[in-house]
């Protein structure tokens, strides 16, 4: 028999899992791979390839977060290390997408990232993440 704290903490765990796996959805926005969601691409043959920052994915990802995260309710059940890194990499994708209306850099519907620092610092946020939302559910 289920006692009302026994319930509870499945509960809560479910919630969890759910809160666990539509982040993870979020992760293919932050993916290093050329994937339709990603972000951050590389564009251009070697060796001038360009790191650019595809605005239709950084748009729906700047909307999205906070429908998964506030209007889902998410954002209860995640951890603060999880919610901290989330809302970095919203911060640094906005930067970027507020200063090209500054520098008028549009390239096809993509944003040259010319800040080196950038690209180590998202790989950095997505190899965080993943670690952090596997021991979610371990």
């Amino acid at each position: 028999m289920e006692t009302p704290s026994n319930k509870s903490g499945t509960v809560y765990y479910q919630n969890k899992v759910e809160a666990t796996k539509a982040v993870w959805a979020l992760m293919a926005y932050l993916s290093q791979k050329e994937i339709p969601n990603a972000i951050f691409i590389l564009e251009g043959k070697k060796p001038n390839k360009l790191y650019m920052m595809r605005k239709a994915q950084a748009e729906a990802f700047l909307k999205r977060l906070p429908e998964v995260f506030y209007d889902e309710g998410h954002g209860l059940f995640l951890s603060k290390e999880v919610k901290r890194r989330l809302f970095k990499f919203h911060t640094l994708v906005q930067n970027i997408w507020f200063a090209e209306f500054y520098d008028k850099q549009d390239v096809a519907g993509s944003i040259h990232v010319k800040n080196e620092k950038i690209r180590p610092e998202v790989n950095r946020i997505q190899e965080e993440l993943l670690e952090l939302l596997k021991a979610m559910i371990e």
